[in-house]
């Protein structure tokens, strides 16, 4: 892999690697745990599991409310982060004029069957 993706092709192997995107059972069943009670800690877990902290506090609040994620609704949400991210760790590499590339390689990514790792790996050879 070049060295100008390496960068950010580790940025977001870490980011894999710490659990962000995982949508295993048991990581739904941690979610439900920590985010049963109404304190801000249980706020800020949910706002960073589901949404990385990026989403608006207004809607994540009414989510976090609610109390009403489902298993598939979360796996959802986890999936479109990873992609994302994914998405945006190619970008930098294009001008808008190419962003094509990026959206070849985006959907390289998402046909192949795999872990996250080999999925943005496959992403990032799209382009050598």
């Amino acid at each position: 892999m070049k060295t100008q993706y390496q960068k950010s092709y580790d940025i977001l192997l870490e980011k894999i690697n710490k659990g962000t995107y995982n949508i295993k059972k048991e990581d739904y069943q941690l979610f439900l745990k920590r985010t049963k009670e109404n304190t801000i800690e249980s706020f800020l877990y949910f706002s960073n599991a589901l949404f990385q902290n990026k989403e608006e506090v207004g809607i994540s609040e009414k989510l976090w409310r609610n109390k009403n994620i489902s298993y598939k609704k979360f796996k959802q949400i986890r999936l479109a982060n990873f992609y994302h991210d994914l998405y945006f760790s190619l970008t930098p590499f294009f001008s808008s004029f190419m962003r094509y590339r990026v959206d070849e390689a985006l959907q390289i990514a998402y046909h192949i069957k795999g872990t996250y790792q080999e999925k943005a790996l496959q992403a990032f050879k799209y382009f050598e």
